[in-house]
C-alpha cells in the first residue's frame, strides 16, 4: 500500500517555531503573554486610582486650608474688635442704644452691667454679627452666658460658636452694647 503523500507548506508561509501561537499565547518567562497584558493593565488602572486619590485629598486639604484661613481672618478682626470694645469701656464711650436687659432679671451686679438681647434673622453668621456689632464671637458667648438666659438657648448658642461659618434663625445672644 502506498502512503498518503505529505503535504506541502504553502508558499511564502514559514514553519512555525516550536513557541508557536502569537504573542499573548507564546509563554514569556513564567507567564504566558496575556497574563502579563494582564498585569500591566492593572499595574496602570492602580496608578490611575492612586494619582487620583492623591490629587483629591490635596484638593481637599488644600480647601480646608483656605476655611482655616478665612476663620483666623475672622478670629483677628474679632479680637481688633474685642480690645476696641474694651477701650471705649475704658474710656467710657460704649454706646448706650439698644434694648437693655430689665433691672429685676436676675443679671446680677445691681445694674453694674447691662445686657442686649438680640435674636438672629439667619442672614448672618455668628462672625459676622460679631463683627458688624464691634466684638468677638468670644465676648457674645461671655455676655450671653452672664445674662438671664436659659440653658437652652445658652447650649444653642454655643453649639453655633463652634460652626462660625453657618447661619441659625432665632437664637439668642447677649451683647454689652448694641
Amino acid at each position: 500500500m502506498a502512503e498518503p503523500a505529505a503535504e506541502a507548506p504553502a508558499r511564502g508561509t514559514a514553519p512555525r517555531p516550536a513557541g508557536g501561537g502569537n504573542i499573548f499565547q507564546r509563554k514569556i518567562g513564567p507567564l504566558p503573554g496575556w497574563a502579563w497584558a494582564l498585569t500591566a493593565a492593572l499595574a496602570a488602572g492602580g496608578y490611575l486610582w492612586y494619582r487620583n486619590r492623591q490629587g483629591s485629598s490635596a484638593a481637599d486639604s488644600a480647601a480646608a486650608a483656605e476655611d482655616v484661613n478665612a476663620a483666623v481672618g475672622d478670629d483677628v478682626q474679632g479680637q481688633l474688635a474685642t480690645i476696641q470694645t474694651e477701650l471705649q469701656t475704658l474710656l467710657g464711650t460704649e454706646s448706650q442704644e439698644g434694648e437693655p436687659t430689665p433691672p429685676n432679671s436676675g443679671s446680677g451686679g445691681g445694674g453694674k452691667q447691662q445686657y442686649y438681647r438680640h435674636v438672629s434673622t439667619g442672614k448672618e453668621s455668628l462672625n459676622q454679627i460679631a463683627k458688624a456689632r464691634g466684638t468677638s464671637v468670644a465676648h457674645i458667648v461671655a455676655a450671653s452666658k452672664a445674662s438671664p438666659e436659659s440653658k437652652a438657648n445658652l447650649a444653642e448658642l454655643t453649639r453655633w460658636a463652634s460652626h462660625p461659618g453657618t447661619r441659625r434663625k432665632g437664637v439668642v445672644y447677649y451683647t454689652t452694647h448694641k
